[in-house]
């Protein structure tokens, strides 16, 4: 790669299988995440509405819980910091739940 005045951008996909071995302990760190950080996409700021809604998304789907539990890692930022040359412009997180083979 040769050196270049202009800026460009990299995308960067990390995909992941995982089992949920607890789902109680995963909704339950979900929910604190949101009472103590407040909600990923609005802040610390959330208002007590915003950060009920959150909870109620966590409680009705498992990967709304993985979602918010890695969003609060900021992976960017960490791949950032041990990869010189990068800085992080913006990031998403999804995840799915489902059975082995749903996700091909």
């Amino acid at each position: 790669m040769a050196d270049q005045q202009e800026p460009q951008d990299v995308r960067i996909e990390i995909k992941m299988i995982m089992s949920v071995t607890d789902p109680r302990a995963l909704r339950d760190a979900a929910i604190d995440l949101v009472r103590t950080r407040g909600v990923w996409h609005v802040g610390p700021d959330a208002t007590p509405a915003q950060r009920q809604e959150e909870i109620d998304r966590i409680e009705a789907d498992p990967a709304h819980a993985v979602s918010n539990l890695v969003a609060f890692m900021n992976l960017d930022d960490l791949v950032a910091e041990r990869v010189p040359g990068l800085r992080p412009d913006s990031s998403t997180v999804g995840a799915k739940v489902g059975r082995p083979g749903d996700f091909d």
